[in-house]
């Protein structure tokens, strides 16, 4: 298996657990199954744990991506993070 293979599996399954993890963590201990409540709109616990773990799991996902999996890319930071970006909609299709 050649390295970038490996490499990208490993930050994507460790990105997986991360999340899943952080959104336990998030949902049972730091919203402890409560509504989030904003004056004018109140999230449900689990969906607000969903949006902190998406949060969590989009920057370090593209810091893995960028500085352990593509280190050989010449592209400036901003244009792989727009690319990242645009890749999202095909991890929830």
């Amino acid at each position: 298996m050649p390295e970038q293979t490996f490499r990208y599996l490993a930050c994507g399954g460790f990105n997986t657990v991360l999340g899943l993890a952080f959104y336990f963590v998030c949902y049972k201990y730091i919203l402890k199954e409560q509504n989030l409540d904003f004056g004018f709109y109140a999230f449900k616990p689990h969906n607000a744990a969903l949006f902190g773990a998406f949060i969590l799991n989009f920057i370090v996902g593209f810091a893995l991506m960028k500085f352990v999996v593509f280190v050989d890319s010449n592209l400036k930071g901003r244009i792989q993070l727009f690319r990242y970006l645009l890749s999202l909609p095909l991890t929830f299709s």
